[in-house]
């Protein structure tokens, strides 16, 4: 599962219809994120994200948004271009604004006792991040590298 990346037609998040809380700017290192004026009063105050691009010679248009609140498969015959990798300072937040955009809209079944519990995440090391000690991250992490 993937989040899109679109200008909405160089109009941000400031398209008639668009969530403007699902999103975060999105750009290049060393670039900086851009604003389009009223964004934030809008709704989108997620901080940006940052990607390191593979190619030094990639760009990405300014108004670019990652939308959190939709997430979108790729099938195996699409192709897909590879433009960098989320700067490792803001990977964690990435996930933390995936998940919690994801969990948006479901409540736990009212039989189910243990639905309020932390999930237990298997850990291999310390791991802490700003958002706490049992993040999507953390989980990831312990994942990829048992």
């Amino acid at each position: 599962m993937t989040s899109g990346i679109t200008t909405y037609g160089e109009r941000g998040v400031m398209k008639p219809g668009c969530n403007a809380s699902e999103h975060t700017i999105v750009y290049l290192k060393p670039g900086q994120p851009y604003y389009i004026p009223g964004e934030y009063e809008r709704g989108m105050t997620k901080d940006p994200i940052a990607i390191e691009a593979t190619d030094p010679n990639e760009e990405m248009r300014p108004k670019s948004r990652l939308r959190f609140g939709k997430a979108v498969s790729i099938e195996c015959n699409v192709k897909v271009r590879d433009i960098g990798m989320v700067a490792a300072e803001h990977r964690s937040k990435l996930l933390y604004y995936f998940q919690t955009e994801q969990d948006i809209g479901f409540e736990p079944d009212e039989d189910d006792s243990d639905a309020t519990a932390e999930p237990e995440i298997p850990r291999t090391g310390p791991a802490s991040t700003a958002y706490g000690s049992n993040t999507a991250y953390q989980y990831y992490q312990s994942a990829q590298y048992q």
